[in-house]
């Protein structure tokens, strides 16, 4: 008796006081070994009759065993059970437990198309804002499966596919839906913003058709003048780009750069056919504001390219034609082009390539980017 009274209690003698257990200056109530031999007695494993009702209530575990057999029993009502507990949820915004209640009751196995169809839609619902909208699709459709003319089903099921920008597969929906419930205006409604999104992406498609088009010409015509170019072209249509006309000629963003006084000029479409000299002679016909020395004139100025493999200056005639430079030059930063026209007299400016070029380049940032 007395072993058996230590392994129920589960300590020795020596921890016992009076009926109180004493630990770390703290007592708590204890029951006596003849108290434990009784609350034994009402545990289910060890009861030897019917528990009454009385009984049931006051035993936690009683009661959950109870719900076992319920939920054995009587399936269809303790899905509904599970049904409400999951519109709890649901009014409360707390989906995730939402969807849990709900796919509990949808294990279960009960005979009721409506209760099944309601649980699915309940829960293709909450997973709708959670924005899980492919899963919210399949529970609809399983709910359409069952019931075909379930009208919040197909608003949801159309409501998804339209938020995924599956237009076509929205209007199509709707369609089907419509030789099923042609009165319900909320299905024609999304029919008729699905249909002028979708009117709107093949006219957006058409057009970005002809820009791949017209771009694969533009890249097909620089690779075949052997031009390599480091950077991709831009994807931004605002951005400096070339352009290639109905007989193939190409244009390109050129800037001059004058490094002996820290200006530049753009030219927005370079001809490929003229020359360098067609152009300067243009800028200098009459004296720039900013050439106080007068020595940027056509016949003064030398054209240079940066090569990039070399990493130097190399210097062109005014009189190529910017396809023939370009020939000469075969590796490009990108596809806005830069040439640097320095005096005669002062091309000593690029003599320290390519750490005077970096010096340049910081120089022209500074003054037209404000950036130091």
């Amino acid at each position: 008796l007395l072993l058996n009274r230590w392994y129920v209690m589960g300590e020795s003698d020596s921890d016992y006081d009076d009926g109180m257990w004493v630990q770390s200056g703290k007592k708590r109530t204890v029951h006596t070994f003849e108290e434990r031999i009784e609350s034994l007695k009402n545990h289910p494993a060890f009861l030897d009759h019917e528990p009454t009702l009385h009984e049931i209530e006051n035993n936690d575990m009683l009661q959950a065993l109870q719900a076992l057999k319920y939920e054995e029993d009587d399936p269809k009502q303790y899905a509904e059970s599970l049904k409400e507990e999951g519109n709890h949820f649901f009014k409360l915004k707390k989906y995730k437990d939402a969807i849990f209640s709900y796919g509990e009751a949808l294990k279960l196995k009960f005979q009721d198309d409506e209760l099944r169809v309601i649980l699915l839609t309940n829960r293709a619902a909450s997973h709708y804002y959670l924005g899980n909208k492919r899963k919210a699709i399949n529970d609809a459709r399983s709910a359409l499966q069952i019931k075909p003319d379930h009208a919040k089903a197909v608003i949801r099921v159309a409501q998804c596919l339209f938020e995924l920008s599956y237009f076509k597969d929205t209007v199509e929906f709707c369609d089907s839906a419509l030789t099923r419930l042609p009165e319900n205006s909320n299905i024609s409604s999304l029919r008729s913003q699905a249909w002028e999104k979708l009117k709107q992406k093949q006219r957006d498609d058409r057009k970005q058709a002809v820009r791949d088009r017209k771009l694969k010409k533009l890249k097909d015509a620089i690779k075949s003048r052997g031009v390599r170019m480091k950077s991709e072209l831009p994807d931004d249509p605002k951005a400096p780009a070339p352009s290639l006309d109905s007989e193939g000629v190409l244009s390109w963003p050129v800037t001059f750069f004058y490094p002996a006084v820290i200006e530049c000029d753009f030219i927005e479409s370079f001809n490929e056919l003229t020359t360098f000299a067609d152009h300067v002679n243009e800028m200098f016909r009459e004296q720039a504001p900013w050439d106080s020395k007068h020595s940027h004139t056509p016949n003064n100025l030398k054209v240079f390219y940066e090569d990039l493999e070399e990493k130097k200056p190399v210097e062109i005639r005014q009189e190529l034609s910017l396809k023939d430079a370009l020939a000469k030059q075969s590796v490009i930063e990108d596809c806005h082009l830069s040439y640097f026209l320095v005096p005669a007299s002062e091309t000593r400016i690029l003599h320290q390539f390519p750490e005077s070029l970096a010096q340049l380049k910081n120089a022209f940032r500074a003054k037209f980017y404000n950036i130091s």
